[in-house]
């Protein structure tokens, strides 16, 4: 809206679509998925050697995302990724394009991807507790995702919380 130029803010969110996705699938970082690191699209490419990617896009219900089979493999770019996950091995993957902007929700979209990878590689798919819980600042999700909850169940447990935080930041914005 700006018309201003994009400028990095790191050297793995390289554009506005990376920037729009990444506070939900930053969380992928915290399971053993690769995250896209090592490709030219972090973020927007997610995969593991193991994954069905087509029965993810085929079961993913999201209006505002193109959701895209794809197949990379992450290597090492100097000064961006190094050692990425599945590093040199070929990934089954999905990328994503953000459609509407304005109705996208990345962490129930991160959540319901999660929890759907979760439900369909039930021996395959691995979280890390510590670093999901640090990377979302909660236990209640980390813990219904361990848990095995729906991606329903999970986003109502931080409603309340959202809320409260929204009503707090209300007095803070510059801008409606």
């Amino acid at each position: 809206e700006t018309q201003l130029e994009w400028r990095p803010t790191s050297p793995n969110i390289p554009d506005v679509q990376t920037a729009l996705v990444y506070p939900g699938l930053g969380m992928i970082e915290a399971t053993n998925l690769s995250e896209g690191r090592g490709t030219n699209a972090p973020f927007l490419t997610i995969g593991a050697p193991w994954l069905n990617s087509t029965k993810i896009k085929d079961d993913l219900d999201c209006q505002v995302v193109l959701i895209d089979t794809i197949r990379f493999v992450p290597v090492e770019i100097e000064g961006v990724a190094i050692n990425p996950k599945y590093k040199d091995e070929q990934c089954n993957g999905l990328q994503f394009t953000i459609t509407n902007v304005d109705n996208f929700k990345p962490v129930e979209f991160a959540i319901k991807l999660i929890c759907l990878i979760r439900d369909i590689h039930k021996k395959e798919f691995k979280i890390n507790r510590e670093q999901m819980e640090r990377l979302t600042g909660s236990t209640k999700v980390t813990e219904g995702l361990i848990a095995g909850k729906s991606a329903k169940e999970i986003i109502k447990s931080y409603q309340q919380n959202l809320v409260m935080f929204k009503n707090i930041r209300d007095k803070y914005l510059l801008y409606d």
